[in-house]
């Protein structure tokens, strides 16, 4: 598992295994404060053409490693790499911009996972192309460093001998770490929830039924203080709910109706309402899907597990909003 933190030491000055490059299809590095000046002097001359001969142009999504020794803290020589990621051509387009990054900085973390680097820095790139405040940089990074980390491997026998445990450095300006501190926060909340989310869709529908992510909602709201309630059969017929209940009229599994609730001490905060469909397992209907398009429905519950695990992102962060969860949780089955 990834470990994303804050460093307030000059980018060379961090005593890691990777230094992380992220380029203009120029070749010139995004960031003011990791230029290649030092690479070129110190490690590898010419790496502009070194790149360039190994087809790296700083294309969006291409990345290129190299290898040099350095003097450690210690005073012995180690292995370091330098990590060149490709963000293509930045027309200062925020939208795109930072989805260039996002996805960019995504193939770095699984590149530091398959090389099986410890530990790596990267320093923010020029805000200015991107056209956001940095610590929504350092947000995004830190999002996208969990997201790329997931792995589902709740199943595999040999998981423990493949387990990584990496640390992402980002640096960031030390007279402002209050803010930053708070992004790489919510940065790592927010991460945490999208695999969290990921995870529920990955299980297989024998095991996520509607009663056991209703379970895992609860246990959610007492964690995190939320307000939770949960209903089945009885309560929606006296509540008139005959959609919900047709949907889960065939299946052996109950179905349950789930709603959480996060309220701000805030007077006067507006409301918002979230609705995320959980169909566990979807058969089709009566009209039953073929056995190539049937591995899939598992995920039919995917908007119920954005929200569930959006109410757990509020809870968190707090904001000044009231917002009500809403989770109808079934197997749209025509029998058991």
């Amino acid at each position: 598992m990834i470990s994303v933190q804050l460093t307030q030491k000059k980018f060379w000055e961090n005593d890691v295994e990777c230094y992380i490059f992220l380029m203009t299809e120029n070749l010139e590095s995004a960031s003011d404060l990791a230029t290649l000046d030092k690479v070129e002097n110190d490690f590898y001359p010419h790496v502009k053409e070194i790149l360039k001969k190994h087809k790296f142009n700083g294309k969006h999504g291409q990345s290129f490693v190299l290898t040099a020794m350095r003097d450690s803290s210690e005073g012995s020589k180690k292995l370091i790499q330098f990590m060149f990621v490709g963000l293509g051509k930045l027309n200062n387009s925020w939208h795109r911009e930072l989805e260039l990054l996002r996805r960019a900085f995504a193939g770095a973390i699984e590149r530091m996972k398959g090389l099986v680097i410890q530990n790596a820095v990267v320093a923010l790139p020029d805000i200015k192309m991107f056209n956001i405040h940095a610590a929504e940089l350092v947000k995004q990074l830190t999002i996208v460093a969990f997201m790329a980390d997931y792995e589902f491997t709740k199943f595999k026998s040999d998981k423990k001998d493949k387990e990584w445990a990496g640390t992402l450095l980002i640096e960031t300006d030390p007279e402002d770490q209050a803010m930053f501190i708070q992004a790489l926060q919510h940065g790592i909340i927010i991460g945490q929830a999208v695999n969290q989310a990921r995870n529920w869709a990955d299980l297989p529908a024998n095991i996520l039924t509607p009663s056991e992510l209703a379970k895992e909602a609860k246990q959610i709201a007492d964690e995190f203080n939320l307000q939770c309630t949960v209903f089945g059969e009885q309560k929606a017929r006296e509540l008139g709910m005959g959609g919900f209940l047709c949907v889960d009229a065939g299946s052996d599994q109950p179905g349950k109706f789930v709603v959480l609730e996060y309220n701000t001490e805030v007077k006067n905060a507006p409301t918002i309402a979230l609705v995320g469909k959980g169909v566990c397992f979807d058969t089709g209907g009566v009209s039953l899907k073929p056995s190539d398009s049937m591995h899939g429905m598992k995920f039919d519950m995917t908007g119920a597990a954005a929200v569930i695990a959006t109410m757990k992102v509020f809870a968190q962060i707090k904001p000044n909003v009231n917002v009500v969860g809403i989770t109808p949780l079934v197997e749209n089955m025509p029998s058991g």
